[in-house]
């Protein structure tokens, strides 16, 4: 070292003559950080505590601040359908919300701004999914209709005829018909080979193009292959 700087002066401490002085008093601090948007940090926080979502959820909505008010508008109209089970609509909305419709809109290359349908429209997808009047399979074809036509899930679901088909005599025709061209398989379950029963079930709904009830085609197999 040549030289050290040992009084205020070697620093040349001057003011700077494009910013003019101003006083902090004068801002209102309190109604500064009340109007401060939610940092990240404390949506993380919140996020895990309200929505009960894990550290991978929560960053995936937190990395999307568009999607994440999406996530959180559904939520909130989802109350109003009366859910049964409320964190499981949560949880239902989280996985519709990041996949299926941000697949949607990669697909069709749109950004929120583009969207035909609100939230409140896939808090209902999620409630008719979650009352049974609808599986997984018809809520992605349903979804993508949402976003051709930007109709309520349920006016799509009335006019597409999209319903899920659990009434026992409807269901009775496919099952034999299943049984029948897949005899193999119908033994393999007699013989107690019971992941032939789930192809069996995959086999009816395939010809349902996936609006049988899962459970009640589960029924009609063992009632069925019991005789």
């Amino acid at each position: 070292s040549q030289r050290s700087k040992e009084e205020a002066h070697d620093y040349r401490y001057f003011p700077e003559p494009d910013i003019p002085p101003f006083e902090t008093k004068s801002f209102d601090l309190e109604k500064l950080k009340i109007d401060l948007p939610e940092l990240p940090a404390g949506k993380r926080k919140r996020f895990a505590s309200e929505y009960k979502l894990d550290a991978k959820q929560t960053e995936t909505l937190i990395s999307d601040p568009m999607l994440a008010k999406f996530f959180e508008e559904a939520v909130s109209e989802f109350k109003t359908f009366e859910p049964s089970d409320n964190q499981m609509g949560i949880y239902g909305i989280y996985n519709l919300s990041t996949s299926a419709m941000v697949g949607v809109m990669r697909a069709k290359e749109i950004d929120f701004s583009q969207m035909k349908f609100n939230p409140e429209k896939l808090a209902h997808l999620q409630a008719l999914i979650q009352t049974g009047k609808i599986g997984s399979r018809q809520a992605k074809d349903i979804l993508k209709k949402m976003f051709d036509t930007g109709l309520d899930p349920e006016e799509i679901l009335k006019s597409e005829g999209l319903h899920t088909v659990s009434d026992e005599s409807e269901l009775e025709g496919v099952v034999q018909e299943v049984i029948k061209e897949n005899p193999k398989a119908a033994s393999d379950y007699k013989k107690g080979k019971s992941e032939s029963l789930e192809f069996l079930v995959g086999k009816a709904m395939a010809e349902l193009r996936g609006r049988g009830d899962p459970s009640a085609l589960r029924e009609l197999f063992k009632k069925n292959l019991s005789k």
